[in-house]
């Protein structure tokens, strides 16, 4: 990413997505960057597209600041169980900490 410093021409629009598609230089699928407020808008297709997701943009709610999830409990839990999956492995407080000390 350093290298491909121009991010002036991404997409806005897209947030995320549009700086995504300028770095890979084409459009990624959506199922990239699933928006989770889909589950909530079009529930039919949220469970189309579960299979397939990739990335899981959580616009609405945030898991990490364990908040209420209402109608959004299947997506946190998915999220807080990888959460510890890779801490399992990477041990993330301690990495936390090592980035804090680096800045």
């Amino acid at each position: 990413m350093r290298t491909r410093n121009n991010t002036s021409a991404y997409e806005k629009g897209y947030a995320e997505q549009g700086l995504l598609n300028e770095f890979y230089r084409y459009r990624l699928p959506e199922t990239y960057d699933i928006n989770i407020s889909l589950m909530k808008t079009t529930p039919h297709l949220w469970k189309v597209l579960l299979p397939d997701m990739n990335v899981v943009h959580y616009t609405c709610r945030k898991p990490f600041l364990r908040s209420d999830p209402g109608i959004y409990a299947e997506p946190y839990k998915l999220w807080i169980s990888l959460y510890n999956e890779m801490d399992k492995i990477f041990n993330l407080e301690k990495l936390a900490s090592e980035c804090e000390n680096r800045f």
